[in-house]
């Protein structure tokens, strides 16, 4: 099984807050949305449920801006809103360039650890 994860601030009646979008991803490369991930409380408990996404909701999603000539400088940048409707959902696009990637995991407490940057070619 493939999952596919969107950190995202999200805006409901019920709810504002950021989550994680969390996916499932077939073999056709179709996406099937399982739920927004709260994360963990303020005291360190891990949410046990998914939250579903309503018609209308408003969703705000992030990039992360990186100088590679000075490391020390990382910006989260928000996007949006978005709001949730019928055809809501990820899609694959392919943009040709120069990209780097750099993987970041974080347990239940946010203690996080990240890799080294790896440089690759989109043609």
């Amino acid at each position: 099984m493939n999952f596919a994860y969107f950190p995202a601030r999200l805006e409901s009646e019920k709810y504002d807050g950021y989550v994680t979008l969390t996916y499932l991803v077939h073999d056709n490369s179709e996406f099937e949305f399982l739920g927004a991930w709260p994360g963990a409380d303020e005291h360190g408990n891990a949410a046990r449920e998914f939250l579903p996404l309503i018609e209308g909701t408003q969703l705000h999603t992030f990039t992360a801006e990186i100088d590679y000539d000075d490391y020390d400088y990382f910006k989260d940048i928000e996007h949006g809103p978005i709001t949730v409707g019928d055809q809501f959902g990820p899609e694959y696009h392919k943009y040709a360039g120069q990209y780097y990637v750099a993987i970041v995991g974080c347990d239940f407490s946010d203690n996080c650890g990240g890799s080294q940057d790896f440089k690759f070619d989109v043609d």
